[in-house]
């Protein structure tokens, strides 16, 4: 039986190109140095985020019920208001 840890779509507008290589991959907004930004860990085929608190056991079990050799769980940045719109419970604050 699989452990459940909780997670939420993180809902992606993919309408927009960023122009850096430090973006949201929410809103797809560049990220400004002094920005406040937050860094997310999510599942990459279906864009769940994942909480702060079952990072390492959700990336175990991802990896496990697919093939290992595949990247399934990435870490990616999320501006302020998007952050707060996900929950801040599923960012840990970083300085950009």
């Amino acid at each position: 039986m699989q452990k459940m840890f909780r997670t939420k779509y993180l809902d992606p507008d993919f309408r927009k190109n960023p122009k850096t290589d430090s973006y949201c991959i929410i809103c797809q907004r560049d990220l400004k140095d002094g920005q406040s930004a937050r860094l997310i860990c999510y599942e990459l085929d279906v864009y769940d985020a994942i909480h702060v608190d079952d990072w390492e056991e959700a990336a175990d079990e991802i990896k496990a019920r697919r093939a290992p050799h595949l990247e399934s769980v990435v870490y990616g940045f999320i501006g302020g208001n998007c952050a707060k719109k996900l929950g801040l419970d599923f960012s840990k604050e970083i300085s950009k």
